[in-house]
């Protein structure tokens, strides 16, 4: 499957949960409003092509910072589920070679780290936990190397 259709099927399956949220009173279009959409990238369909996990970033204007999170959709559209809690900051998702799992790097230890997730379900754990922070890694395309 192509990245951009991935994309556009995380982006309609967003969409649709958007529209179930309340509508703001109509005002013109201003950088607010700019600053407040939500952002979807790097789409990563799983082995089986079956599902989508995709970053989301919002922002939060009280607090003058955005928040990235992982979520997972169904290649058709169906069964959108956020993945992550807003503990930090959860980027760069890579599922393992047998779909089992999901590698992601997160701030929620304090600093970027390399973290893995159930992909059934449950909770993420660290995998690494080194001194500086970690800006992007590599799975092994066999699999036989992701117990980093």
């Amino acid at each position: 499957m192509r990245a951009p259709f991935a994309l556009a099927v995380a982006c309609l399956a967003l969409s649709g949960a958007a529209l179930a949220q309340p509508a703001a009173a109509p005002h013109p279009f201003n950088v607010r409003d700019l600053v407040s959409f939500r952002r979807l990238s790097e789409p990563q369909p799983s082995p089986a092509g079956d599902q989508v996990v995709f970053v989301l970033r919002t922002t939060d204007l009280a607090a003058n910072r955005g928040r990235t999170n992982l979520w997972r959709v169904g290649i058709d559209g169906s069964g959108l589920q956020a993945l992550t809690p807003a503990k930090g900051n959860d980027a760069s998702p890579r599922w393992s070679a047998d779909g089992k799992s999901l590698f992601f790097l997160s701030t929620r230890s304090g600093s970027s780290q390399v973290w893995r997730l159930p992909a059934a379900g449950g909770e993420a754990e660290a995998v690494t936990r080194l001194p500086l922070d970690v800006e992007s890694f590599r799975l092994s395309p066999d699999g036989r190397r992701d117990q980093i």
